[in-house]
């Protein structure tokens, strides 16, 4: 029974080429298998375009596909010369297939090898398993490497599909090691090892075989350059952060197949290809955490001009003359990560500083590599999300919008405050924030950054003014609405820092809850009030009715007043002096059910 090891050619050996260097037509040797033979080959002494066969039986020809005899180990293997004169290895391409006995209507084969070795030495085997297996695996040794289809290149063993001897072939890319001879023997061998009565093994077919000596390098590093362009380079630390891996792009943006190759510890690579054409290299898995930020040709002076994770086009016109291609420098940096923050107030809901806050959190492999405060420069942050219940960011005195980036933040500057939409029981709210690094990189995972006041929003105080007109003191103002409220107090101060009470309201809210609009007025005569007045204005206060009660009221507490407490006395007058000459300040303390007192902004008092 006879089984595979066949071959489609592509195209004659250069013989010509051993005489050449290896900077020009060496460069590439294409070694295929012949095609026009028919018939039975005894292998022996065949001499297939340079191909050399050994071993024993023949070697059967169907049309352009190539047959071994299973039962015997057949070698081919072609004497090449000048192979490693740059000193950068060679790189040796088959493709090929392998097949289990039962796609032939016979049994299951046993298993088969197929090595490939040059100079004697052994730097690939193929392999497949006893019976029914459908599975083969390729191993490299003594420092080839090498990638199936296309995939990356490395060390590791790959495996293969045992199909039928018609399948698409599989590409392998052999990498020779460094350390190969210029010359010698490059040999592919079929070995069978059935141990079954009816020497059926499985079978290979070898479509074409090509070594690609000298091959143009490309290398270069792939840098963490935590501060992008910024500083007029591609510069940082090497880095191959999360198993990176680089490769050829042709010019439309297509990975080479064969050249995807792993970067080291240390971010260097080294990409070895030899044909001709425009290319560019380029990161092929760069991590979601990283973004590009700049790439560098041996030929750019700063950059290539296009951040897209591979370095400017290089055009190979000639293969067999293009010298190397180093110093290709990829740029990445790390986003930064933002973390939830959650600060308490004291108090209701009221313009709030973060310089007195908790501050917000973030961290950056290249800036800050723990969790910790994010402020100063270089430390910027994006708002992603406005806050909740209608409070209002502000950062240095400029209203904060939605995906606003503040540069080099400083806490000092930006405080949060309620509006007149935040609703009656607020008691809390939260915006979006995202870190930004040196680079202007921002995370994209934002985190929510919450404030708790203890005391909820019970009423919304809107338009509150207080003028002087016609002898009296008119004070009005408005609630949006009300949540549990008991009464108004409304207080004056002289300095706009303490004040007094002067007066109280009911609030006009059913059972003190209200969500429309409710119109507050309280009025007091001021008008012709002596010294003594000023004192009762303080301590009772009022609205018009009822006054001439008060007034009696008040010249028993003035007088008891004046004859025990001196400075309450002067405390009046300088308040009715201030009164007289324009420097009065009105508020409204509004007290919950339970006794609990929020109160308004403060007012000037206008005098018309």
């Amino acid at each position: 029974m006879h089984k595979i090891l066949s071959v489609l050619l592509a195209a004659c050996f250069w013989q010509a080429s051993f005489a050449q260097t290896c900077a020009t037509s060496e460069r590439v040797q294409n070694i295929n298998f012949a095609q026009g033979t028919t018939g039975a080959v005894n292998v022996t002494g065949s001499n297939i375009n340079g191909w050399l066969g050994s071993g024993a039986g023949t070697v059967l020809s169907g049309g352009s596909t190539y047959f071994s005899d299973n039962a015997n180990a057949q070698t081919f293997s072609q004497s090449v010369t000048k192979v490693n004169l740059k000193g950068n290895g060679a790189i040796f391409t088959l493709v090929f297939t392998a097949f289990n006995g039962s796609n032939n209507n016979i049994e299951d084969g046993d298993r088969a090898n197929f090595f490939i070795s040059y100079g004697g030495t052994v730097y690939a085997t193929l392999a497949t398993t006893d019976g029914s297996g459908l599975i083969g695996t390729i191993t490299f040794s003594n420092g080839a490497t090498g990638s199936l289809n296309g995939g990356a290149t490395g060390s590791t063993p790959l495996n293969f599909v045992v199909s039928d001897p018609t399948a698409v072939g599989k590409t392998l890319v052999l990498h020779l090691p460094v350390t190969i001879p210029n010359s010698g023997n490059l040999q592919m061998q079929f070995q069978p090892l059935s141990a079954g009565p009816s020497l059926a093994t499985d079978d290979y077919t070898i479509f074409t075989a090509s070594l690609k000596a000298c091959p143009i390098i490309y290398s270069g590093t792939v840098l963490d350059d935590g501060n992008g362009l910024k500083d007029g380079a591609v510069n940082g630390t090497g880095t191959n952060v999360g198993g990176l891996q680089v490769a050829l792009y042709d010019g439309s943006g297509n990975i080479i197949p064969g050249t995807t190759t792993n970067v080291n510890a240390d971010g260097t690579y080294t990409i070895a290809y030899a044909g001709s054409g425009t290319f560019s290299v380029g990161i092929v898995n760069l991590p979601t955490s990283y973004v590009y930020i700049g790439e560098k040709r041996n030929t750019d002076l700063i950059s290539d001009g296009i951040v897209d994770g591979k370095a400017g086009q290089i055009t190979i016109t000639n293969s067999s003359t293009n010298t190397d291609h180093p110093n290709n420098l990829l740029g990445i940096n790390a986003r930064p990560e933002t973390y939830a923050v959650t600060s308490t107030v004291t108090g209701v809901p009221t313009s709030v500083n973060f310089g007195t806050l908790n501050p917000l959190q973030g961290s950056d492999v290249e800036q800050q590599s723990t969790q910790g405060n994010w402020s100063g420069t270089g430390e910027s942050i994006q708002i992603t999300t406005l806050p909740t219940n209608s409070f209002q960011l502000v950062y240095n005195s400029i209203v904060v919008t939605t995906g606003q980036v503040i540069s080099n933040y400083d806490p000092s500057l930006m405080v949060i405050r309620p509006t007149a939409g935040t609703p009656t029981g607020t008691s809390t709210t939260s915006f979006g924030y995202a870190t930004v690094d040196a680079n202007g990189t921002p995370d994209l995972t934002p985190a929510t950054y919450t404030i708790n006041f203890s005391q909820s929003l019970p009423v919304l105080f809107k338009d509150l003014t207080a003028t002087i007109s016609n002898g009296r003191l008119n004070v009005q103002w408005s609630t949006l609405s009300e949540k549990n409220n008991s009464l108004f107090v409304i207080e004056a101060s002289a300095d706009g820092a303490h004040f007094t009470k002067i007066g109280e309201m009911g609030s006009r809210a059913v059972n003190g809850n209200s969500d429309s609009r409710l119109e507050y007025e309280w009025t007091l005569p001021v008008s012709g009030i002596s010294l003594g007045m000023g004192i009762g204005l303080l301590l009772l206060g009022g609205s018009v009715a009822g006054f001439r009660r008060r007034l009696q009221i008040w010249i028993v507490v003035v007088l008891a007043g004046c004859a025990l407490v001196v400075s309450g006395c002067q405390k009046s007058k300088d308040l009715m002096a201030d009164v007289n000459g324009k420097h009065l300040f009105i508020r409204i303390a509004q007290v919950d059910h339970d006794g609990t007192s929020k109160y308004s902004e403060s007012v000037k008092v206008i005098q018309k």
